[in-house]
């Protein structure tokens, strides 16, 4: 098998990515096929095969091309290794068809960190004390 890996979209902590895999049977007996993928992150394979014949492949044909998309999100920024094997199925493949791999390298990047525009300043207006005024005469009530 020939495999070939490519990926498109996403390299950002958080964001969705598509990485593409492709697998071609050099020697034209179209079998069927079990592909496997590492995302070099710990997450488990979304297309694990688990018995033969019985899985993601087709028989399609002399010189078949077998395509799989997979949708991947890195939660952490850093290097990553993304790992592919295609294997022929047991029982139509030839004692010659061997498995195939491929791997590819991605470096995700933290996400742009969100600017957060200062608070609003406002401004108090002056404030002004009046000074106390007395109207009319001193009251003389009091007086003897």
């Amino acid at each position: 098998m020939v495999v070939t890996i490519g990926t498109s979209g996403g390299l950002t902590a958080g964001t969705e990515m598509s990485v593409t895999v492709s697998a071609t049977d050099p020697d034209g007996n179209g079998v069927d096929v079990c592909p496997s993928i590492d995302f070099g992150d710990g997450s488990p394979d979304p297309l694990a095969c688990t018995a033969a014949c019985t899985n993601a492949g087709d028989s399609a044909g002399p010189g078949s091309s077998h395509s799989y998309t997979y949708k991947h999100t890195y939660a952490s920024a850093g290097s990553y290794t993304i790992a592919v094997t295609v294997t022929p199925q047991t029982c139509d493949a030839a004692p010659f068809d061997q498995p195939g791999s491929n791997a590819l390298t991605v470096e995700i990047v933290p996400p742009k960190p969100v600017a957060v525009p200062p608070p609003p300043t406002t401004t108090a207006a002056p404030t002004t004390t009046a000074a106390p005024t007395t109207t009319g005469a001193p009251d003389d009530s009091t007086a003897p």
